[in-house]
């Protein structure tokens, strides 16, 4: 603006232009008139001077228009009164004027004019620079950016505003050298940032430096520093000119940036679930160290995978309706429970938490899933379930056996009647033969139920696990076959276990079964034992309460057994074998010794590797009895012994009459606890032993009638018969009675020969 101003000052306007050219002229004329002596000898000298004069301030028309005019008034006063036609060399003379004139007149004016530009262009120029100067100001202000320069040879520093800024202090405090500069440094970076300007000086290059300062309020500020030698001589900088930012501020940013990017990750690492994101294709993009311990791959591993492929089969639909409906938007989250199939082969069960979040520019959302291994907790759901399941299928098969043990007996005291009055080898005689072995076939079948339903009696006692392994091991290996190799690796300083001789004789025995026949094409069965103790936070995949446990293991190589089989391997009556191969009680009869033994059962198996069986049976303090030897019983006839019969099964009391009849006993029939208990007060005779069922339909049990008619005859002797649960007579003193127990359903012969027993002892 001011430059323009001053250009409309350097320009008059025509009126101003020409009237100063009339008034020259005017002049010139009243010299030329005043001094005549001049104009004689040179009439045209006004003129020129004043056709000059009009040039200079006015230009070049001013100047011709001057020239013109004055040319008129020479030729009006030195030619008069001569015409104004003029001789042709008279006319050559003005012309060579008026040429002279213009010529001169241009000359003035250009010289003027150039004069005039140059000034207002350098003007101009002062204002651009002004203004860019004001620019570059602004812009270091707004950026926080101020510049310096040092003179090397003279310890000359110069700040512009901003720098002064940015270290907080005024021009005339700072004292433009390079010890000023270094005073406002963090002590901590001075010896550093001297050892990089020494680095500067002598590569000539530009370098960049980050330090802190702690300006005179004592704010401590970080800045970053770029330099260049712009100046040197003799190979020496001389001159280094630079640029310094306050990146507090961004460097606080960066900071907490990384703090927090740190905490994520030692979070994503350290994680003790599994923490996997995957992108809308479905490939894990990203995985952390307790997801690839989880399912065995590495993290460059899982990046070529999608969690399909890491998924079971048989769960992969479910988990791909939920993905997709996350990714549509229909769901904002998803919790699910599924198994991962790990590199190794094994199944785990995964319980994933799934949730979309925002991702990169690639993938502006990724799928984070937080995967938490299960697999113990379903294991120990599904043997809870099981267990719930066995006990109600153990309480209906117990129920069912004490009523068809009862007429088992029937049937089988009946046949024994049969077969012994029948002639043999008749028809009838056959017949008797066949409904016998059927009946002692459903025996056999009723004592696997009560196996397995806990409902067996027991005759427990301290037994060493290694010693029946040992006495079993013949007859295995020519059950198993010669195909099929047997090994036994005994641990050593075992201890004992409390349970029943002969059922733990069944468990090994249908364990080894089992394992044979899963190995069609012969193999390996190896039986182990060892000692394990548990505490509290022991884990087995079981619920074993903490204690030792003598741990009993057999393994076949066989070809395993299916995911979908094994959740109903111990069930009664399940069997994957053809039709008339098994009874499908193997492996639940198993199931329910090991339980009323106070153990547990696992199984473990990979499919063509083979399954290991282990059970545990807890460790007990009490040491084996020596057994005195007993005198054999050689026959079970009476000796005139009389006999008081209490059972509430008519059709079964009536056989046992039969078959102690026959024995040459005595027989009192009582058809309850009641009855038998009045019988026993008005016989006058004696009676020598009570055999009585344990449980009977009325108010009285064969125990509390023992108990009762104790007090009427101290001498009689006691044997109970039962078809019924263990429970309830350990109750009310299994410990005590155990040995005078005679298990349902019977023969006569065992019947007569179990009350010699009883009645031989002493």
């Amino acid at each position: 603006m001011a430059t323009d101003r001053k250009t409309k000052l350097a320009d008059p306007g025509p009126f101003l232009r020409y009237g100063v050219s009339l008034f020259l002229i005017g002049i010139a004329g009243a010299v030329d008139f005043s001094v005549p002596n001049l104009a004689s000898r040179g009439p045209f000298l006004p003129f020129y001077l004043s056709t000059s004069l009009a040039a200079w301030f006015g230009g070049f028309r001013a100047g011709l228009f001057s020239t013109l005019l004055s040319l008129i008034m020479v030729d009006y006063f030195f030619f008069a009164p001569q015409p104004f036609w003029f001789p042709s060399l008279q006319l050559f003379r003005l012309l060579g004027v008026v040429a002279v004139m213009g010529t001169i007149s241009f000359l003035i004016d250009n010289r003027f004019q150039s004069h005039l530009w140059r000034g207002i262009r350098g003007l101009r120029a002062k204002g651009a620079n002004r203004r860019f100067q004001a620019m570059l100001s602004n812009a270091a202000h707004i950026a926080g950016m101020g510049s310096w320069e040092y003179d090397i040879l003279h310890d000359r520093l110069e700040w512009d505003d901003e720098t002064l800024r940015i270290f907080g202090i005024s021009r005339k405090d700072f004292g433009g050298n390079i010890d000023a500069f270094f005073a406002l440094v963090h002590p901590g970076d001075r010896e550093k940032l001297k050892a990089m300007q020494a680095e500067a000086f002598a590569s000539h290059g530009v370098i960049e430096m980050q330090y802190r300062i702690i300006r005179p309020d004592g704010v401590e500020r970080r800045i970053h520093d770029r330099g260049q030698v712009t100046s040197q001589q003799h190979g020496k900088a001389t001159q280094i000119t630079g640029l310094v930012m306050d990146i507090t501020e961004s460097k606080q940013a960066e900071e907490a940036l990384r703090a927090s990017e740190h905490r994520w990750q030692a979070i994503f690492e350290n994680s003790g679930v599994g923490i996997a994101l995957a992108d809308e294709k479905g490939f894990l993009t990203l995985t952390n160290r307790a997801f690839q311990k989880l399912v065995g791959y590495t993290g460059d591993e899982l990046r070529e995978l999608t969690f399909l492929d890491l998924t079971y089969e048989k769960d992969r639909p479910a988990n791909l309706v939920l993905a997709k409906r996350l990714w549509h938007g229909d769901l904002l989250q998803f919790q699910h429970e599924k198994r991962y199939t790990r590199k190794d082969g094994n199944l785990i069960w995964v319980r994933i938490t799934v949730t979309l979040i925002p991702g990169t520019d690639l993938n502006t959302l990724l799928a984070m899933a937080v995967v938490e291994d299960i697999t113990e907790t379903r294991l120990l759901e599904e043997h809870v379930r099981q267990s719930q399941r066995m006990e109600a299928v153990g309480r209906l098969a117990g129920g069912v056996a004490h009523d068809f043990n009862n007429m088992l007996g029937v049937i089988l005291g009946h046949c024994a009647r049969l077969l012994e009055n029948l002639p043999v080898g008749t028809a009838e005689w056959q017949s008797a033969l066949r409904i016998k072995e059927a009946s002692t076939r459903s025996a056999d079948l009723t004592r696997q139920l009560l196996a397995f339903s806990r409902k067996q009696i027991l005759l427990p006692a301290a037994l060493d696990l290694n010693a029946i392994i040992s006495d079993l091991k013949n007859m295995l290996s020519s059950l198993i076959g010669d195909d099929i190799d047997l090994l036994f690796q005994p641990g050593q300083e075992l201890g004992y276990v409390y349970g029943d001789r002969g059922q733990i004789e069944q468990v090994v025995t249908n364990l080894v079964v089992n394992a044979r026949d899963a190995m069609t094409r012969g193999g390996k069965i190896i039986i182990a034992t060892n000692r394990q103790s548990f505490d509290s936070q022991a884990t087995t995949n079981l619920p074993i309460k903490a204690g030792s446990y003598i741990v009993l293991s057999v393994s076949d190589n066989g070809g395993g057994i299916e995911a979908d089989t094994l959740n109903h391997i111990f069930e009664p009556f399940f069997t994957t074998k053809e039709q008339g191969r098994g009874t499908g009680l193997g492996l639940a009869t198993v199931y329910g010794i090991v339980k009323q033994s106070g153990g547990n059962i696992g199984v473990e198996t990979q499919i063509g590797k083979g399954t290991t069986f282990r059970i545990y049976l807890p460790q007990t303090e009490i040491q084996p009895i020596p057994t005195a030897d007993q005198p054999e019983v050689l026959t079970g006839d009476a000796c005139n012994e009389t006999i008081l019969l209490a059972e509430d099964e008519d059709l079964l009391r009536e056989v046992i009459r039969l078959q102690l009849e026959s024995g040459g006993y005595t027989v009192l029939e009582a058809q309850d606890g009641k009855a038998a208990l009045a019988l026993a007060k008005s016989y006058t005779g004696r009676i020598d032993l009570l055999l009585t069922d344990v449980l009977m339909t009325s108010d009285t049990s064969g125990l509390e009638l023992s108990s009762q008619i104790s007090h009427v005859m101290p001498d009689i002797k006691v044997l109970y018969m039962t078809g019924y649960t263990a429970e309830v007579i350990g109750h009310k003193g299994l410990s005590v009675i155990q040995e005078k127990i005679l298990q349902k359903p019977f023969d006569a012969s065992s019947l007569r020969r179990k009350i010699r027993e009883i009645l031989s002892a002493k």
